[in-house]
């Protein structure tokens, strides 16, 4: 591909483009507003189909900058030359010329392979297992994983008990909280997950329509605790792979922390280990 600045202006607008999506999403006034801070407030879905744009964006102008970086490092040698041949007769004027050039070119050209570089290394394989995560995690949001509900011996004996023992308990801890208008949280499916063993009691699964209701739900979950028979069961989220290894870092941290002062209370909130005095 022969290299064009008129190439280079229509990738610098397409980009653009997509920033300005991006900010018109977010509804902040200039790029310089893009933060973490405002990304985490919009949805993971236009987060991942913005990432997606941008990549096909780098790929379509693989060769302009590849392109672009040898005519930038062509134009070099040459300004280098001629600057060589203007101070023989001017040279005190083309001294800062020569500067201002090289610096100039050198930026240029270091652009040009540095995008190259950071295209290559964001491949399309990469990309779809990015998005694949952040749909994986927007699904797990709508679900609440039930510890310590009791489950019988014989699975296959049991099957009616051990459902309406299920459904009792995830009608108790819905009943603790309110989500819309007074009505307790609609559930889309429950179940048990994991493989069934004498003496061990699964966790269960409780699927929601919105991932609000178990943020409401997780919330609640210290009233559990005034229910004698919910005084042995815990909620948490459903983490994916890469949450759960976050979660255990966080838990040791705050088991060291008990350690050396358990004068207070600690607890995780946020993805941040916090603590409170003890009342």
């Amino acid at each position: 591909m022969d290299f064009s600045v008129d190439w280079l202006h229509a990738m610098e607008d397409d980009m653009r483009l997509q920033i300005d999506k991006l900010m018109k999403a977010l509804n902040v006034p200039s790029s310089s507003d893009i933060s973490t801070t405002t990304l985490n407030k919009l949805n993971k879905a236009p987060i991942a189909g913005f990432l997606v744009d941008m990549v096909k964006i780098l790929e379509q102008n693989l060769d302009l900058c590849k392109s672009a970086a040898a005519t930038f490092d062509k134009l070099k040698s040459e300004q280098i030359e001629l600057q060589k041949q203007l101070i023989s007769v001017q040279s005190d004027q083309m001294a800062a010329v020569k500067q201002s050039v090289k610096a100039e070119m050198k930026s240029w050209a270091d652009v040009a392979r540095k995008t190259v570089s950071q295209n290559n290394a964001m491949t399309t394989k990469v990309v779809k297992e990015a998005v694949k995560a952040v749909s994986q995690e927007e699904e797990k949001s709508k679900n609440l994983i039930i510890y310590g509900v009791e489950e019988g011996e014989d699975l296959e004996a049991d099957v009616d008990l051990n459902e309406k023992l299920m459904n009792d308990v995830v009608k108790s801890i819905c009943g603790l909280c309110t989500i819309d208008d007074g009505l307790a949280p609609k559930v889309k499916a429950v179940c048990r997950i994991g493989q069934f063993a004498v003496n061990k009691s699964r966790p269960i699964r409780v699927e929601f329509i919105n991932s609000r209701t178990v943020d409401t739900i997780l919330k609640n979950a210290s009233r559990l605790k005034t229910k004698p028979s919910l005084k042995s069961v815990y909620v948490s989220p459903d983490r994916t792979k890469e949450q759960r290894a976050a979660h255990a870092k966080l838990v040791h941290k705050m088991k060291e922390m008990i350690s050396r002062d358990n004068s207070k209370h600690y607890f995780i909130r946020d993805n941040e280990v916090k603590c409170v005095d003890k009342k």
